[in-house]
């Protein structure tokens, strides 16, 4: 029906307006996830559970290139987005995940590298 088509439109991304208007996909998915509704967001956020999930077994490239924006996406969420519940223990899953993936693969965030001493 016309709610699920909605969601739907909602969770399509547009390679032209990523490339047109953002400086990257991730700072175009951030806009867009602030924006969504509840349950666009709530199958967002699985999905990006499921796909931050999937570094373990992924290309490092693919690995540190998606973990870095999946770093960018939830700072950004977590200043400018309320959750609710289901969406708030997803945002932890995620998380712990990144966690996870940084302690395993000794991956850092990029702001990190701008904090870290000159002499090092």
């Amino acid at each position: 029906g016309k709610k699920i088509a909605d969601i739907v439109q909602e969770l399509t991304s547009s390679k032209d307006e990523i490339d047109n208007d953002y400086d990257s996909k991730a700072d175009y998915l951030v806009v867009k996830m602030i924006h969504m509704t509840d349950e666009a967001l709530f199958i967002k956020l699985c999905d990006r559970l499921q796909n931050i999930s999937d570094a373990f077994t992924a290309s490092e490239r693919f690995r540190n290139k998606y973990f870095q924006e999946t770093v960018q996406i939830m700072d950004e969420l977590e200043k400018n987005r309320r959750f609710n519940r289901m969406q708030g223990l997803l945002v932890n899953q995620i998380k712990m995940k990144l966690a996870n993936i940084s302690s395993i693969f000794k991956i850092k965030r990029f702001k990190d590298f701008n904090e870290a001493p000159e002499n090092i």
